[in-house]
C-alpha cells in the first residue's frame, strides 16, 4: 500500500534517465561489437596471409639450385630463369617462376583486393629470401603486411 502524500509509479523525468542510460549503454555496446568484428576481420587475414607467406616458404625450401644460388624467378615474374651448365638448374627456376605465379593467385583469391606480394633476395651466397604479403587495413591504418625471412 502506497502511503497518502507519495506519488504512485515513476515520474517523467526519471523515465527519460533511465531511458537515456539505456540507449548510452546500447551505443557503447554496439561500439565494441563493431570493433570487435573489424579485429577478427583483421586477424582472419593476418592468419590467411601468414599461412600463404609459410606455404612459399616451404616451396621455396624444396626449390633449390644445384650451384646454390638465389632462385631469381621467384623475385619478379620478368626475369627470364637463370640457368648454369646444370639442367636441373632451368627446370628448378621454371618450377619456381610456376610456384610464384601460383601462389600469387592465392593471394589474390584468398586476401582482400588491393592486397599485393613481394619476394626479395636478402643474400646471395646463402641463398635467403624475405616474403611480404600486404593488404588495405580496416582500421585507420593504411596498410598491414606480414614480413616472412626465409633462410635456406
Amino acid at each position: 500500500m502506497i502511503p497518502k502524500g507519495m506519488p504512485g509509479g515513476f515520474a517523467l523525468i526519471e523515465a527519460l534517465v533511465a531511458l537515456t542510460l539505456l540507449a548510452a549503454s546500447l551505443g557503447a555496446t554496439a561500439g565494441l561489437l563493431v570493433q570487435a568484428l573489424r579485429q577478427e576481420r583483421e586477424a582472419a587475414v593476418r592468419v590467411a596471409a601468414t599461412r600463404l607467406a609459410s606455404s612459399l616458404a616451404d616451396e621455396l625450401r624444396l626449390l633449390q639450385r644445384t650451384d646454390r644460388q638465389p632462385l631469381l624467378a621467384v623475385t619478379s615474374s620478368s626475369v627470364a630463369p637463370s640457368c648454369s651448365d646444370e639442367i636441373g638448374d632451368c627446370a628448378t627456376e621454371l618450377a619456381a617462376a610456376q610456384a610464384l605465379m601460383t601462389w600469387r593467385a592465392r593471394v589474390s583469391a584468398s586476401l582482400p583486393e588491393g592486397s599485393w606480394s613481394r619476394v626479395e633476395v636478402l643474400d646471395t651466397a646463402a641463398p635467403s629470401y624475405l616474403i611480404q604479403v600486404a593488404w588495405p587495413a580496416l582500421g585507420p591504418e593504411e596498410e598491414s603486411s606480414v614480413r616472412l625471412a626465409v633462410e635456406l
